[in-house]
This record gives C-alpha cells, sequence and structure tokens, in this order.
C-alpha cells in the first residue's frame, strides 16, 4: 500500500506527498506482484484519515497520519489467485465485496465507529446464490448497495445497515457498476458492452441503453 496526501487539493498547482510504504503478506507464485486489491478511503467525523485495503488475510484498516495497521479483519482466500475484494462505505460502515471462498464469505460488514481503537466486524452478509462477488457500488444518496453475484447485480436496501436486505436484481452481466441517483452504469465484462439502467424501482430495474 503506497500512501500519499494531498496537498492544496482542488487548486491548479495540486500535489502529492509521499507519506510511506506497507507491505502485506501475498501468495501469488507467478510474476505478478499483486499484494492487494483494492483500496478506500474514510475519514471520521473528526477528520482523521483511513485506508481500507484489500489484502490476502482480508481486510487492512491503516490509519493514514502514522501508517498505523489498525486491524485485520480476516477474509476468505480460497478460489482466486488475485484475492480480489472491492470496498465501499456507507455512514460509519464499511462493505466489502470477495471473489473468494472460505473465512466470512460474503458480503463482510465492517463498523468503523470506534476507530481508531478497533474495528467491529458485523458479519458476512451470504450472497444469493453465489457467495461469491467481483465488485460492488453504494448509491449513497438513496442508502442502496448494489453487488456483482451470479444473476447480474443484487440490490440491498441498507435502510438497517447491519443487516440488508435483498430489494431487487438488475438483470446484466457484471464487472464494475457505479450507481449515482438511482441510475446504474455497468461495465459487462465479458460481454463487451456498457449499460445504463434506471432502478428507480428496485423490483423492476429498466434498462435505457
Amino acid at each position: 500500500l503506497l500512501i500519499l496526501g494531498s496537498a492544496l487539493f482542488g487548486e491548479s498547482d495540486a500535489s502529492l506527498e509521499y507519506l510511506g510504504q506497507l507491505w502485506f503478506e501475498g501468495n501469488y507464485s507467478g510474476a505478478d506482484t499483486s499484494g492487494g486489491s483494492d483500496v478506500w478511503g474514510y475519514t471520521t467525523p473528526d477528520g482523521e484519515e483511513y485506508a481500507i485495503m484489500g489484502i490476502y488475510e482480508g481486510v487492512a484498516v491503516i490509519r493514514v497520519s502514522n501508517l498505523e495497521v489498525i486491524d485485520i479483519i480476516p477474509g476468505p482466500q480460497q478460489g482466486d489467485s488475485w484475492y480480489h475484494r472491492d470496498i465501499k462505505t456507507y455512514g460509519h460502515y464499511a462493505y466489502v465485496a470477495n471473489e473468494m471462498s472460505g473465512t466470512n464469505a460474503g458480503l463482510m460488514i465492517l463498523d468503523l465507529q470506534y476507530l481508531p481503537d478497533s474495528v467491529r466486524f458485523v458479519g458476512s452478509y451470504a450472497i444469493s446464490p453465489s457467495i461469491r462477488s467481483h465488485n460492488l457500488s453504494i448509491d449513497t444518496a438513496t442508502g442502496f448497495a448494489y453487488v456483482e453475484e451470479t444473476n447480474g447485480w443484487l440490490i440491498l436496501d441498507l435502510a438497517d445497515p447491519e443487516n440488508p436486505n435483498d430489494a431487487g436484481v438488475i438483470s446484466a452481466p457484471g464487472h464494475d457498476i457505479m450507481v449515482r441517483n438511482d441510475t446504474a452504469y455497468v461495465a459487462e465484462g465479458w460481454g463487451g458492452t456498457f449499460s445504463i439502467w434506471d432502478v428507480t424501482s428496485k423490483s423492476h430495474p429498466q434498462e435505457l441503453v
């Protein structure tokens, strides 16, 4: 994990400052040097910044100011040499999709409200019909998560952040997705296409183009 600090963010002469580097255990025997698989930023109400990173062991939460690893929450490790994980936050919760099976498989839910003291592992939501997932997006404006699964994109209602509820499915093949204000933009992976969906109705998403 390479940590960079931003200075004069948003201005024409914005710059990045190198803060340091952390190494995590890997498990890849090829020439690839992959040791991580996605990172997401989180800022506490008091302004402290954290990096949440998918690693071989699971999910690492790092305080940026001093590069302290607050916690590593164990995650699944079988079935994917690159141990793909994808991370998004909603309120003081982090949601982690995993492309693997094993320990804590499914959509991991982390409670970040106790930082810097600890991270509480709430549990894993069992994504159906397959617990493995490559990617997710959270529409923070509406409070719904969109999680890749076997039949498309599972839509989860986060009204109770620790207990998501199924709300619908976008029937499109998936590799990556971004959802904002009830509009979903889907990269359809091996399908070789890109689609845009109106998800105002969670039970009946409509393909726009």
